[in-house]
């Protein structure tokens, strides 16, 4: 099996009544759980792996909305799930290659959703500047699938419901012998369950700001 799981084998096979110690059945888990990953990964835009980037914005007043809420602008950061340590840095500057930028410290200017990577800046005070944000994002784990010791780094409840939800119907599209049509209801509303999960969590790309570089 290749690929990390943020979500325990054993936590899918209580919920959805599955016997790990039948043949194939941990491997068939292993690989669903990967398969919603997948899934929740594109529907929040965002990546669990852990990875550092750093992002460029232009925030050109001429294209800014006044109906942008709270008079901020919103920059889309390349991923939700931003971690709190270390800490986003953040630069400004007035020209594209940031040769003359400045430490972001006034705290009273920003302020970040982590779950989702969203960035809001005053509008004030970064009109027509350039903004470059460093940070990290996703979850720690150890070597994925060579030791059982190592344990991945607990992600929130919403996500482990979501996934959970998302895993049965992984499971029943790769089942050619499963396709009762008694379950396609059932499974229908699994998904719709995750959908409504992770709602709070979109990142909403409406005005919203994209990198540049």
């Amino acid at each position: 099996m290749h690929g990390t799981l943020y979500l325990d084998v054993q936590t899918v096979a209580d919920r959805l009544g599955l016997d790990t110690g039948l043949d194939g059945v941990q491997t068939r888990i292993e690989s669903a759980i990967l398969g919603a990953q997948k899934a929740v990964e594109s529907v929040l835009d965002s990546k669990f792996v852990k990875q550092s980037w750093t992002a460029t914005y232009f925030l050109d007043s001429t294209a800014y909305s006044s109906i942008q809420p709270n008079g901020l602008y919103r920059l889309e950061l390349p991923s939700g799930f931003v971690r709190a340590s270390p800490a986003l840095v953040i630069y400004y500057a007035g020209d594209w290659n940031m040769s003359t930028q400045i430490l972001l410290t006034d705290t009273t200017l920003y302020s970040l959703d982590l779950q989702r990577g969203v960035l809001s800046l005053d509008s004030t005070a970064f009109k027509d500047l350039y903004v470059k944000v460093t940070g990290e994002s996703g979850f720690t784990v150890g070597t994925p699938n060579t030791d059982p010791a190592v344990q991945p780094e607990a992600i929130p409840d919403y996500l482990t419901e979501a996934l959970v939800s998302h895993v049965g119907v992984v499971l029943d599209v790769t089942a050619p012998t499963n396709r009762a049509r008694e379950s396609e209801g059932v499974y229908q509303r699994a998904v719709e369950h995750a959908l409504d999960v992770l709602a709070p969590y979109l990142r909403k790309r409406g005005f919203m700001i994209r990198p540049v570089a």
